[in-house]
């Protein structure tokens, strides 16, 4: 049977303010728990060059503070950010991209799918080639862009030539080629203050027992 050695380097800080470092070569049993202070890199052509950084897979970089890169040629530059799966880029402070080529460039902003981008500040992009730029804003689905502040982009087109975009803040924007089904209870209040509803194409719009048609 084939002996492997195991050589293992700890570097300390003694009270008296010299670094001690001890060598412990052979078998090694580590009972209790292990604490390690310092950058991580685990993997191979990793770098984790921030503060208390992070970096593990293959081709990874941590260079922001606290940061946190796994996976696959990903990178988290900003503080205390994170990225994971392949090619996705975490950029701004607590931004997290996953998925495939995703970006999270805003601040707080999350991204997740495929080639999805979140560049306003608490933003979320989800899905496929979806973007989210404006502050507090989501785009979910296939090629829904939520471009200005406070909106709500959804889109279930399977037409990638195609692409659903907010044009205001504060919109609420959803295209669902085989219809949208609002189950639930009666509306609170008594609608007044409910106004700039459209349907596109126009069609029939039903609302309980009242029906307005184009």
């Amino acid at each position: 049977m084939k002996k492997t050695i195991i050589q293992l380097s700890f570097l300390f800080l003694s009270l008296s303010g010299y670094a001690e470092e001890y060598v412990i070569e052979g078998d090694l049993s580590v009972v209790s728990n292990l604490v390690v202070g310092g950058n991580v890199e685990a993997g191979r052509n990793t770098t984790a060059s921030g503060y208390y950084a992070h970096s593990e897979g293959l081709q990874t970089e941590a260079s922001g503070k606290f940061s946190h890169s796994e996976g696959f040629r990903t990178s988290a530059s900003g503080v205390a950010s994170h990225s994971e799966g392949g090619f996705t880029r975490a950029g701004a402070v607590f931004s997290h991209a996953e998925g495939f080529r995703t970006e999270a460039n805003g601040q707080y902003s999350h991204s997740e799918g495929y080639l999805s981008l979140a560049s306003g500040v608490a933003s979320h992009a989800a899905g496929e080639e979806t973007v989210a730029a404006g502050t507090a804003s989501y785009a979910g689905g296939v090629k829904a862009n939520a471009e200005h502040d406070y909106t709500f982009v959804w889109s279930g087109s399977d037409d990638m030539s195609s692409e659903i975009s907010s044009t205001t803040n504060r919109q609420f924007i959803i295209y669902a080629p085989n219809g949208i089904y609002l189950l639930g209870g009666a509306i609170a209040g008594d609608g007044s203050a409910l106004t700039n509803l459209y349907c596109e194409p126009y069609g029939d719009l039903s609302m309980g027992s009242f029906t307005n048609r184009p």
